[in-house]
């Protein structure tokens, strides 16, 4: 239960990276090493939509090698997810159930 809340952290430092980054008041200095957190977090955890979002939002830049990156990752993990759910026909309810949380989690 541990690594959860570790992850829910650092999801939590990741939105409060954004809205300082998007704040007025912050100086241009500190946007800079904001915008290397925010940047680092996202290639970490793989967060492409996220990515393109504040791509679209001009709040930073595009690099198409790394966008393509994690979009290979992303395909390949929902692919190992959905294989374990095609083992369906062998597997009981719980099992299912535990493969269909696996996917939710991921989209979280």
């Amino acid at each position: 239960m541990e690594g959860k809340e570790g992850t829910q952290q650092s999801h939590l430092i990741l939105a409060n990276n954004l809205f300082l980054l998007t704040h007025p008041d912050a100086q241009d200095i500190e946007k800079v090493r904001l915008r290397d957190d925010v940047m680092s977090t996202v290639i970490n955890d793989d967060m492409a939509p996220l990515y393109e979002s504040l791509v679209a939002s001009g709040l930073l830049e595009i690099d198409h090698k790394v966008l393509d990156d994690m979009r290979v990752k992303i395909g390949d993990e929902l692919n190992k997810l959905d294989d374990e759910k095609i083992a369906e026909g062998n597997l009981g309810e719980s099992e299912v159930r535990e493969a269909h949380l696996a996917k939710s989690l991921f989209f979280i």
